[in-house]
């Protein structure tokens, strides 16, 4: 009787036992499912929301590319005003006889040639003739006609005068019969007709030539010699 008992009443808690587990689960089942899943989901949610492209992580990487691309760009990054920031531009004179002298009514401010007829040199009295520009050593026998005024000119030098190659001989000679010590030298007679202008040489390509001859006592000069064929009086 009593050993009946007993198990009946080990039997009775065993089955307390059981249904205090299967009680646990339940309790456990539910309330840790919800709160795990509460919980999984927030923080999976803001784990997602810290890589999100969108959020925080997508817009600092996308606006992070912006600034190198900006970077490179020339555009933006002033790249070419960078380059032309260093010029100092020059002034270019028309040259359209290509002497290697402009005109300083036809200037360009560049840092580069214009073009093969542009000049840094400056002050061509004549842009249609290369043998005109300043500087010019050369004497020349044939005036040019010059292409604003067409008037015949020998300033070939542009220095505003007409100088001739061989002064003071190209000067008249002078051969005064009757006067003591005037019977001298040997010079070219100014051009027939006279060329018309102020700042003319009137000997520039004179072709006369006259040749003063003393008599031997010096007291006066003999008949003077002229040669109307002489080589003609070179000026620049």
């Amino acid at each position: 009787m009593d050993a009946s008992t007993d198990s009946g009443s080990d039997a009775a808690q065993a089955l307390d036992a059981s249904e205090d587990t299967h009680d646990g689960s339940d309790d456990a089942g539910p309330d840790a499912l919800e709160d795990a899943g509460a919980d999984g989901a927030v923080d999976a949610s803001s784990d997602a929301d810290a890589g999100d492209p969108d959020d925080g992580g997508g817009d600092g990487s996308a606006d992070g590319n912006a600034p190198d691309d900006d970077a490179g760009d020339l555009d933006d990054a002033g790249d070419d005003d960078a380059g032309d920031a260093g010029c100092e531009p020059l002034t270019w004179y028309q040259d359209l006889d290509g002497d290697g002298w402009g005109v300083d009514s036809e200037t360009i401010e560049a840092c580069e040639p214009p073009g093969t007829l542009w000049s840094l040199q400056s002050g061509d009295c004549d842009d249609a003739n290369d043998k005109v520009y300043p500087g010019q050593t050369e004497y020349f026998t044939q005036g040019y006609v010059h292409s604003v005024t067409s008037e015949i000119s020998f300033d070939y030098d542009c220095d505003g005068k007409e100088e001739n190659q061989n002064e003071p001989t190209s000067s008249q000679a002078e051969c005064h019969a009757q006067s003591i010590g005037k019977c001298t030298g040997t010079g070219y007679l100014p051009v027939n007709p006279a060329r018309p202008g102020a700042s003319v040489n009137q000997f520039c390509g004179s072709t006369t030539l006259r040749t003063c001859t003393p008599i031997l006592n010096l007291l006066g000069c003999e008949p003077p010699k002229i040669n109307s064929s002489a080589e003609p009086l070179g000026c620049r």
